[in-house]
């Protein structure tokens, strides 16, 4: 017995588009629809998607600020040089202290040094050190590493530090034995080391000398 039922289990009926002057029906096995191809003319909406000039345009856009984005970004953040200066090249001390019975000669010493910060951002000063020779002896180190200065983006910071050095006589018994000379002025030529310890992005840390 044939029946609808029958039709819709075992084939389809389809017919075709006119391709050319041919129109034909057939029937064909559901099991078999993936080894058909549809012949789609050129002419088709759907092988003409909408806004496809905007999308391409949207797409170079986004490209573009990022590749801006990253460019001003490593501009901006590359962690660049701080410099430290001094208009003036004799440094003198702020005060001499002697004691003959210790043998230790103490100085005071107060330094105004520029310190140029070329980031674009701010950095912190935690730590200033200080070391003095005299010839090829090493007279003291100090330092001071309880600061929080704070010097602005591409800013000029006078940056003011005194500190106290103590020497020992042991080993520079001539140059205490010469400043101690009871006269108006005693000339000794000393060189004074600084180090300037600063903190930015994160904890990162740079030393300026």
């Amino acid at each position: 017995m044939f029946s609808f039922f029958n039709i819709l289990h075992f084939t389809y009926l389809i017919c075709s588009f006119t391709c050319k002057s041919l129109f034909t029906c057939t029937t064909f096995n559901p099991d078999s629809e993936r080894e058909y191809v549809a012949l789609i003319p050129l002419s088709d909406k759907r092988l003409k998607p909408r806004r496809t000039v905007l999308w391409i345009g949207v797409t170079v856009s986004i490209c573009l600020l990022l590749l801006i984005g990253t460019f001003c970004s490593l501009f901006f953040l590359l962690p660049r040089s701080i410099v430290l200066t001094s208009t003036k090249p004799l440094l003198q001390p702020y005060a001499v202290y002697f004691s003959h019975r210790e043998r230790v000669m103490t100085m005071d010493i107060q330094n105004h040094v520029n310190l140029t910060n070329d980031n674009y951002f701010s950095i912190t000063v935690t730590k200033i050190e200080m070391s003095i020779a005299y010839g090829d002896t090493s007279l003291c180190e100090t330092a001071n590493d309880t600061l929080t200065t704070s010097v602005g983006p591409r800013s000029l910071h006078l940056l003011s530090s005194r500190l106290v050095c103590r020497v020992a006589t042991d080993s520079t018994e001539s140059l205490v034995r010469f400043c101690s000379l009871p006269t108006d002025e005693n000339l000794v030529y000393l060189r004074f080391n600084f180090a300037v310890t600063s903190s930015y992005m994160l904890d990162h840390k740079e030393e300026a000398t």
